[in-house]
């Protein structure tokens, strides 16, 4: 039953990154980075997953390299961001 909640939680994070293929201002991206380090702590801290973290965040990177300023947020935010492949 727990794990079913921090499954809906999980989701409700990801539905606050909204869409990562438009371009934002770098607020924006600073308010998805942190989002994202709440996704980050749910897989890690709380599913003990941290296969299905690198899966999720290494697709979001390699969706994202064109964005410089996301990337320097999202790597400011959280650790191991920059040795994501």
């Amino acid at each position: 039953m727990a794990r079913l909640f921090h499954e809906e939680i999980l989701r409700y994070y990801i539905s606050g990154l909204g869409s990562m293929n438009v371009n934002a201002t770098r607020k924006e991206y600073a308010r998805k980075a942190k989002v994202m380090a709440r996704i980050r702590r749910v897989y890690l801290d709380i599913l003990k997953s941290e296969e299905h973290w690198r899966d999720f965040a290494g697709k979001i990177k390699r969706e994202t390299l064109r964005r410089p300023a996301l990337q320097e947020e999202f790597a400011g935010a959280m650790p191991g961001w920059g040795e994501l492949p």
